[in-house]
């Protein structure tokens, strides 16, 4: 078992050369999750039980790297045959090969698993493109996707292995790889032959039958290395990535699989049927399972993945959000398990949101045409989540999973001879989604909750639309420090007295004015706020900060100052039926050009700024009691800004 057997094999080829640049392994085109994705997926897919998924991150000297002399050789004799006609991108790849075999030892990212394992039908279908060892019931142990693992190796060299238990009770091994190079060109005597891109691991000469599929089948001996990572008395497979080298720089690979395998695999950790481990070069493991799925949701990034698999796992962790499964199995038969949250939190979007898993493996969220937001206006928006088992023949699962395509990020009914059968079962899915969902009312129609920071009813008479001199009176501070319940409070957020509704009732603040009324400066006069681009930035840090920045056209800011607002918007606009108007916030202090504008422990809606330059930014602090409320929304935040003319005479002019 130490050395393995088999050999590293480019057969004859007299197609047209290939290059060092190949579509099968396009660094351009493959993320690092999606590889961890195919990874796992396969695993899960080779068998049924409780599939447990190790990742081992392993430098391994570069001589015990199984057929490397084979694979030096005809590297060597592709660079000689072809090198000097290689465009950028196969240079590229030269180098990184030369890079890779000029090491010591190589990374190499190994994944094992303890499914049925590879054998000799799995590993044709390793050797052969575009062919599958899935049965039409979505198990099996290898996918069309399995040429991804290419892409993240310097080497594109991948090693395969798996063992099974005979009827005897004995192990049975089965060893492959394969090798992409580029067309090259070998001289034994005078006689010339050219060689394939692709090395495979195939039987020795001595034991090679003439047939069709020699190519086809590997050795039955696995070498040492990667014997060592797989399971000492079980069934199991494995797959080496040799010269390990993420598509992205990534500082730690531990969190990036682990993340990966939380984002597309959840339902499968959630419920136990997956389990992923990953033990790095100094053997440290950790694992991932149902009570590590908070954790690894934190690592997922970008952040709109990681919010999203939140709101998933909180609609599963929810206990009154499964649907009976006599319910479930009346309206769509066996193998569909439901949970629907009528009830979303105030940090997440107001959507509906529908996401479907395929046998714990997730697919994809509103599926087009079929469960989209717009199919449940009726209803008030919730989170579902939808996990289809793809083993029960004429079941939803197993129609989705033929529909799915090789990405298996996508539905797609029209692929199917019959796509009538999968249509039928969405409709079905929708209707009992909107018979679990929260109805809206009829007399007052569901409206997020950014559009009711006034406390009023949506569907009560129009607002009245006067400008006041002054705004309402900010709410009174009792004793205990909290705010007097005569404010309007509406979804956690304090509803905002509106500012004025146009520049000329812009009011600064007298410091011993103790009715907090403010009083007009005359120095200035209304300008336009025409040409003026503005940005509102929440910082990351401070709650309580945000970073304005202004950029004025044309002549820009000519004389005069300009008056500065942090406004949250309602979301109405001039073609809503009743506008309401936006929430301010209450500035307690200003930082422009280096200079602290303190507005007094009260705060303002509106801050006068001097001298402001053409592109400007202000860092502004609102109230920390209104930032808190805020809490997601705070990136709703939008910065007003009206430019003031300087005048000599006259008083403000509306």
């Amino acid at each position: 078992m130490g050395r393995g057997s088999g050999e590293l094999v480019f057969a004859g080829d007299n197609d047209p050369a290939k290059g060092f640049t190949n579509t099968d392994a396009n660094r351009d085109l493959v993320k690092d999750e999606t590889v961890i994705r195919e990874l796992v997926q396969n695993a899960l897919d080779s068998g049924s039980g409780v599939r447990t998924v190790r990742f081992v991150l392993a430098d391994i000297p570069i001589n015990q790297i199984f057929g490397l002399s084979e694979y030096r050789a005809a590297f060597e004799a592709a660079c000689r045959y072809l090198g000097a006609d290689e465009p950028v991108t196969g240079r590229q790849m030269i180098n990184r090969i030369e890079k890779a075999l000029r090491s010591k030892r190589l990374r190499c990212l190994v994944c094992c698993d303890n499914g049925e394992g590879i054998g000799e039908q799995e590993l044709r279908a390793l050797y052969g493109s575009g062919r599958s060892t899935k049965r039409a019931s979505g198990r099996g142990s290898v996918g069309h996707g399995h040429l991804t693992a290419f892409v993240p190796s310097d080497l594109r060299y991948v090693l395969y292995a798996g063992q099974r238990l005979t009827s005897e009770g004995n192990l049975s091994q089965t060893f492959g790889g394969h090798a992409i190079v580029a067309t090259h060109v070998v001289t034994s005597g005078n006689r010339r032959t050219q060689r394939s891109a692709d090395g495979y691991i195939r039987e020795k000469q001595s034991r090679r039958q003439s047939t069709l599929f020699d190519v086809e089948r590997g050795g039955d001996q696995v070498p040492a290395p990667l014997a060592s990572l797989m399971p000492s008395d079980e069934s199991g497979s494995a797959v080496m990535i040799t010269a390990y080298n993420p598509v992205v720089p990534i500082r730690d690979i531990e969190l990036m699989v682990l993340a990966a395998s939380t984002r597309h695999f959840l339902v499968a950790v959630f419920d136990g049927s997956l389990v992923v481990k990953f033990q790095n070069s100094a053997g440290i493991e950790h694992t991932l399972d149902p009570r590590a799925l908070q954790a690894h949701i934190n690592a997922i990034r970008p952040d709109r993945n990681r919010r999203s698999a939140l709101r998933t796992l909180r609609t599963l962790q929810d206990p009154s959000s499964q649907m009976a499964n006599d319910v479930v199995r009346s309206a769509l038969g066996d193998g569909v398990r439901i949970w629907i949250r009528p009830r979303l939190r105030g940090d997440e979007p107001s959507t509906h949101r529908v996401s479907v898993f395929r046998d714990g493996m997730w697919i994809q969220d509103n599926t087009t045409n079929y469960l989209q937001p717009r199919h449940f206006s009726g209803t008030e928006p919730f989170d579902a989540v939808i996990d289809l088992d793809s083993t029960m023949p004429n079941s939803m699962g197993a129609l989705v999973r033929e529909a799915e395509g090789a990405s298996h990020l996508q539905i797609t009914p029209s692929e199917l001879n019959n796509p009538s059968a999968l249509v039928d079962c969405f409709s079905k899915l929708r209707e009992l989604l909107i018979a679990n969902a929260r109805q809206t009312s009829t007399s007052e129609p569901y409206a997020p909750p950014q559009l009711r920071l006034t406390g009023t009813s949506i569907d009560s008479s129009p607002m009245p639309r006067r400008r006041p001199k002054r705004p309402a009176p900010e709410p009174s501070v009792v004793s205990n420090g909290g705010v007097d319940h005569e404010a309007v409070l509406r979804d956690g957020i304090a509803a905002l007295p509106a500012p004025p509704h146009s520049a000329s009732d812009a009011l600064t603040q007298d410091p011993d004015d103790q009715a907090d009324t403010e009083k007009t400066d005359r120095s200035v006069r209304p300008g336009t706020s025409t040409g003026l681009s503005t940005s509102c930035r929440p910082d990351p840090q401070d709650i309580c900060v945000f970073h304005v920045a202004w950029s004025a056209a044309g002549r820009g800011f000519r004389s005069g100052a300009t008056d500065l607002s942090l406004a949250l918007p309602s979301g109405t606009d001039q073609t809503s039926r009743h506008r309401i108007a936006p929430g301010y916030l209450t500035i307690a202090s200003v930082r422009h050009q280096g200079q602290q504008i303190d507005l007094g422990s009260s705060g303002r809606k509106q801050v006068r700024i001097a001298n402001p330059r053409s592109s400007d930014s202000a860092t502004v602090h609102v109230a920390e009691a209104e930032a808190a409320a805020l809490g997601a929304d705070r990136s709703l935040v939008e910065a007003v800004l009206f430019h003031r003319l300087a005048t000599t005479t006259g008083p403000d002019r509306p």
